[in-house]
């Protein structure tokens, strides 16, 4: 529990009134983390403030975040004047933890000074890069797995990389400054929600420095390694609320604050070409494949999370401890655990489980307010490897999985940008402006139900496999327009 403070900001200066132990933070960055995000400060940057006191105690550098910022000035605002501390508070049902989490040095913004991330991830003191840019920001079209061209910001890069738009043109562009000064060696390691995500970083940035320089593209596949990774931890968007209950309960202003729940997990494959970080002493597991734990987490909780979210969404509740606690809906996740486990590896029924049940706690939860909106967002980008890869697995099977297909369902109908009740909201995803301009080009809801699923290419594919698959998603889509107001 830490020190309080009457309204004290956080800040180098009142460190030391909070915390009794403390590790120098004026070395170099070995670590440059784009994305310097409400789920960044709840996880890794934790796990590495962690590592860092541990190897205070033993006579070993710390491991410093320089973090990076591509779009906006939030992260920049918030860590900047605060030194790059934060508050981390882990909520659980039975009350609260708070640490000050001290390993991120600064924050810089790419998108104004684009040569000093080029330079940070040339740098021979930077080792690892990792990234929580979410599963649109590796440019790569929904379906195909390459490079979206029709994206302006993968399209400027394709034509230079002299100042870079995307998280990859960024990776791409240092990496060719890396070679040129002869520094060594360099980890790149995804921490977002994407299946194989170490993969299909590489493929990403592979794809951009061939289009470039194929003598660069080459240097890349020997001199930098691409390991996946998976990461679990529920770390909801802050709100005034929460900036509110910590300085009232923790009598600190701290813009920056991270809160999460009290559980955490990172497994990261064990594949590095630069200096490695022994994350293993706090926790962290390094392993030969992470694909076991990133399906398990991918189609259990996060299909149970966009299933909460659409239809939840679409029911008007709020919160994912509000939607789970409907028995309609804490149905509809249990039947989607019933479908998705048949696609998962574990030989022990047991452990999946005791997996699903902590997940029902964990959802439970109702210190976090996870807000079912935050989670709906990217839909397109989300539902592939959350619902369609298991939905695809059971349909080579012959199995029937209405509970996957609701999910598909709503997402659907969630295009519509109203609730069931009729109320409005917008619709925050890549392709909502495309699917929502063919709602409203067809007459009636049946050419919109054939718009929409020709025109997401993800959905084409499956149905194109499995025509027959067609009737039961019509049938859940056209069940759930049906209770709509008009």
């Amino acid at each position: 529990m830490l020190n309080r403070l009457s309204g004290a900001v956080l800040h180098n200066d009142t460190l030391r009134k909070f915390q009794t132990s403390d590790y120098s933070r004026d070395l170099p960055c070995r670590v440059v983390h784009i994305g310097v995000g409400a789920f960044h400060r709840a996880h890794q940057a934790l796990y590495f403030d962690q590592m860092n006191e541990i190897l205070a105690s033993t006579g070993e550098d710390p491991w410093m975040i320089q973090g990076v910022s591509l779009r906006t000035d939030t992260a920049l605002h918030q860590l900047n004047p605060q030194d790059g501390l934060f508050l981390h508070v882990a909520r659980g049902h039975q009350g609260s933890s708070e640490r000050i989490v001290r390993s991120i040095k600064s924050v810089i913004h790419a998108g104004r000074d684009p040569e000093a991330l080029i330079e940070l991830i040339a740098a021979a003191d930077t080792q690892l890069v990792t990234l929580t840019i979410t599963e649109k920001g590796y440019g790569l079209e929904v379906g195909s797995n390459e490079l979206n061209t029709l994206d302006a910001a993968v399209s400027a890069d394709l034509d230079s990389l002299l100042e870079p738009q995307t998280a990859i043109g960024f990776l791409a562009a240092g990496l060719r400054r890396r070679r040129a000064m002869e520094h060594g060696p360099l980890t790149i390691l995804s921490c977002d929600n994407l299946s194989n995500n170490g993969r299909q970083c590489r493929h990403a940035v592979l794809s951009l420095a061939r289009h470039h320089d194929p003598a660069l593209a080459a240097w890349i596949e020997e001199a930098v390694s691409f390991p996946c990774s998976m990461v679990d931890r529920i770390a909801p968007a802050v709100t005034t609320e929460d900036l509110t209950w910590v300085e009232s309960h923790l009598s600190v202003q701290d813009q920056a604050v991270a809160i999460t729940e009290r559980f955490s997990q990172w497994v990261i494959e064990d594949n590095f070409k630069g200096e490695k970080p022994p994350l293993d002493r706090v926790g962290v597991e390094y392993s030969k494949d992470v694909t076991e734990w990133e399906h398990r987490k991918l189609r259990l909780l996060n299909a149970a999370h966009s299933a909460m979210a659409y239809m939840g969404g679409l029911l008007e509740f709020e919160y994912v401890h509000e939607a789970v606690d409907d028995a309609v809906i804490a149905s509809l996740v249990r039947d989607i655990w019933r479908e998705a486990r048949t696609t998962l590896d574990d030989a022990d029924s047991s452990v999946l489980d005791g997996y699903c049940q902590s997940l029902i706690t964990r959802f439970k939860n109702p210190h976090l307010n996870h807000r079912l909106f935050q989670i709906a967002m990217d839909g397109s980008q989300k539902l592939p490897q959350r619902v369609l890869a298991p939905l695809r697995e059971r349909l080579v099977r012959g199995q029937a999985s209405p509970a996957l297909t609701q999910v598909v369902a709503a997402w659907l109908v969630w295009q519509w940008g109203r609730t069931l009740s009729g109320k409005t909201f917008e619709v925050q995803d890549p392709w909502a402006h495309q699917l929502g301009q063919l709602i409203e080009e067809s007459q009636t809801a049946d050419r919109a139900f054939d718009a929409l699923v020709t025109a997401f290419e993800p959905i084409a594919d499956l149905l194109t496999a499995h025509p027959s698959w067609r009737e039961e998603l019509y049938h859940q889509f056209k069940r759930l327009l049906d209770r709509a107001e008009p």
